[in-house]
């Protein structure tokens, strides 16, 4: 069965900083993204449904991305988040 997703996917390799499990900061690497949300490899993935509030390096158009968003999936070794606010004149930069 094909994925019916509203933005097509990159892959990437970018590294995230966001809040975590007793509100910890915690790291991650983006391995994927689109303007609609992305996935996040980390060790300690947030619940599902959880609030995500996250910064992301963006060494590619040279600044630091702040995003809001939700948990959607969880896997063992990450989540899938769908954003909730980001600056998207930003995001067009960095995708195609």
């Amino acid at each position: 069965m094909d994925e019916q997703r509203k933005h097509k996917r990159i892959n990437v390799s970018m590294r995230i900083s966001f809040r975590g499990m007793q509100d910890r900061q915690q790291m991650g690497v983006v391995t994927n993204i689109s303007r609609s949300g992305m996935y996040v490899q980390t060790g300690l993935p947030v619940a599902v449904g959880s609030e995500f509030s996250a910064s992301l390096d963006a060494p590619e158009i040279g600044k630091v991305i702040s995003l809001t968003g939700w948990v959607r999936r969880e896997a063992r070794n990450g989540m899938a988040i769908e954003f909730e606010q980001i600056d998207h004149a930003v995001m067009a930069t960095l995708l195609p």
